[in-house]
């Protein structure tokens, strides 16, 4: 990802820059994984919001 940006803007990159790209580049595949592991539960209000087959259920 880091050389295709290069490749787009030909500037020199600063070194806040290269590590928010490294970081998002090591962390964006795990929070993925970790998004379609868990279940679909919202946290709003100290009440828990399930969405299940297009409904919500409030517990």
């Amino acid at each position: 990802m880091l050389l295709y940006r290069q490749s787009i803007l030909p500037s020199h990159l600063h070194l806040d820059e290269v590590i928010y790209e490294v970081l998002n580049d090591i962390l964006l595949p795990w929070l993925f994984i970790y998004v379609l592991m868990t279940p679909p539960v919202i946290n709003w209000r100290g009440r828990k919001i399930r969405v299940t087959d297009g409904k919500i259920r409030y517990e």
